[in-house]
This record gives structure tokens, C-alpha cells and sequence, in this order.
């Protein structure tokens, strides 16, 4: 079985998803953990939002196969790290995020280990859109919207 949850940041859908997949013994995948490894591996190399995109908030295709080399070479599942929440992290892997290309290779990447988790039983994916992008023909969708105050 595949549960997507989806929802804004910062919604709760993270605490979610990890409890249900405790409580059901399913793999989990934080999605937006992708781009922010994504980020820090570029980060420890130097590069900053800054310098990854040119001042007309271009990014070169040099930069772009760049990126696509190393997020080829990410594993999943992926291990949280207290660099990853970092601002800079945030802001690199923003723009990260807005690079189809790049977006493209992690989404691959999300349907290999939906559709074959490591423990067979079945895969909770949690992501800003992976409900509405990525589990489109899904029964079963879920959105966490909760406010700061009711967490």
C-alpha cells in the first residue's frame, strides 16, 4: 500500500507520517528531505544560492549535470540531519526545487522506492505536493493543514 500525505510547511504532516509509519511498519520517505540533501551536498562543495544561479536567476546547464551527477547518487531512504534544517540548506534547496530537470531525477527516484520499499509492506511518503503530483490516481489522499496553535 502507498499513503501520500501532503500539506504546507511546518503543517504537522511530517510528525504524521513517521507515527503512522511506525504504527503500521511501513518505509518512510520525507520528499523534501531529498532536496535538502540535495542542498547540503552542494553546500559542503562550496556553492550557495548565490553563486548556483547567475544574477538574472539563471542556472547554467554546467550546473545543472552538476546537480544531476549527484542526485543520481543519492540513497534512499535518507537519514535526517540537524545541517539539513539549517536556513542556508532551506534556501539552496529552494531553488533546487525549482529546477525541472532536477525534479525530475528525484521523482524517479520517489516512484522506485514507492513502488519497491525496502520492507515490502508498503511506503508513507510525505511532501509538500506529493499527493497532487506525484499520487494523482491514489484512493486515498491525505493533506495536513493544522495551524501552529492546534499542534
Amino acid at each position: 500500500m502507498k499513503i501520500a500525505i501532503d500539506g504546507t510547511a511546518a503543517s504537522g504532516k511530517g510528525t504524521l507520517a513517521k507515527g503512522l509509519a511506525k504504527k503500521l511498519g511501513y518505509d518512510y520517505l520525507d520528499t523534501g528531505l531529498l532536496y535538502r540533501r540535495l542542498a547540503l551536498d552542494i553546500y559542503k562543495k562550496g556553492l550557495t544560492k548565490f553563486n548556483l544561479i547567475n544574477e538574472k536567476g539563471i542556472i547554467s546547464n554546467a550546473n545543472i549535470n552538476m546537480l544531476a551527477d549527484i542526485t543520481l547518487n543519492l540513497t534512499l531512504p535518507l537519514s535526517d540531519h540537524p545541517d539539513l534544517r539549517k536556513q542556508e540548506i532551506s534556501h539552496l534547496s529552494a531553488v533546487i526545487a525549482s529546477i525541472p530537470e532536477i525534479r525530475e531525477i528525484l521523482f524517479k527516484k520517489q516512484r522506485i522506492f514507492a513502488n519497491k520499499p525496502p520492507s515490502k509492506a508498503g511506503v508513507i511518503l510525505d511532501g509538500r505536493d506529493i499527493g497532487s503530483l506525484f499520487f494523482q490516481r491514489q484512493k486515498l489522499n491525505f493533506s495536513s493543514m493544522q495551524s501552529r496553535n492546534s499542534r
